[in-house]
């Protein structure tokens, strides 16, 4: 199943589909799929690349029994500007921002979601605004969000069965900052597994698990600073006091040290510190 871009860059038509339907109205590209027993969709204009958006659209995409996107060839998105809400009930989500990129409503039932901004110097943010309900996979699916500098999570990540990926500097160059905002939650009901590779931290939303809640510092070089003590990768007393997990881990085995003082984890059970160097 393709598909393809119309002369009108607001138009887009589904080749070999059981069911289609596009509404255009009021800068809203409304796409509703169903794939029948299974399918993908993919952009063939090149690059699968949705192009010539005005900054203004709601792009709503619906699919049922399919995927959208792969993870070889994620479908991907021009602007920060355009607000995505994409769902699918039966199948896994796969898109890319060639940019700063801001998904602020994207869920499946039973399939995994990987969201990136990879390209460099790009952010990518889970607005509060706009009126998305955040990323959900609400099976047993996993997510994965991976930005090249900086990923504000405002609004709720959550997986009900599976774990969550985070990377806010997937280029490695020390300059991701993982930020939070209350309602900007992250959560495995399950107990998954919650990993996140990131620089710098500024958390006001909460990080739950009854599973292993991983934090890790992308450089090898970069210190790690627990309860006020300072690290090229610190956490405050109150940033300590929002992690709820079964295990809460911090470091890399070939990392640089961690520096810690008196720190009180009362939703923890067990603290393991990793590191190449010393614990002090």
């Amino acid at each position: 199943m393709k598909l393809h871009t119309l002369s009108n860059p607001h138009v887009y038509e589904l080749g070999l589909t059981l069911f289609l339907l596009i509404q255009i109205n009021h800068g809203t590209i409304d796409i509703n799929l169903n794939f029948g027993s299974g399918g993908t969709l993919t952009v063939t204009n090149g690059d699968n690349t949705f192009a010539d958006l005005s900054t203004t659209n709601l792009i709503d995409i619906d699919g049922t029994n399919g995927d959208i996107g792969s993870e070889a060839n994620p479908v991907q998105f021009p602007t920060a500007d355009n607000r995505l809400q994409i769902t699918t009930t039966g199948g896994n989500i796969f898109i890319a921002g060639l940019g700063s990129f801001e998904p602020d409503d994207i869920s499946t039932v039973d399939g995994s979601i990987d969201i990136e901004a990879d390209v460099n110097g790009s952010k990518l943010t889970i607005p509060s605004s706009g009126g998305g309900a955040g990323i959900r996979a609400t099976g047993n699916g996993n997510i994965t969000l991976s930005s090249a500098d900086d990923m504000f999570i405002e609004k709720f990540v959550q997986t009900a069965n599976g774990d969550i990926f985070i990377d806010a500097d997937s280029d490695d160059d020390g300059g991701g900052e993982l930020e939070t905002t209350g309602s900007g939650d992250v959560s495995s009901t399950g107990g998954g597994t919650i990993d996140v590779t990131l620089a710098e931290v500024k958390f006001v939303g909460d990080f739950n698990t009854a599973g292993t809640l991983i934090f890790r510092q992308s450089r090898t070089s970069d210190t790690i600073g627990l309860g006020g003590i300072a690290g090229a990768l610190d956490f405050s007393d109150t940033e300590l006091s929002r992690f709820t997990a079964g295990t809460l881990e911090f470091g890399r085995t070939d990392g640089a040290d961690i520096n810690l003082q008196s720190v009180t984890l009362s939703n923890v059970n067990s603290l393991v510190l990793l590191t190449g160097g010393t614990v002090d």
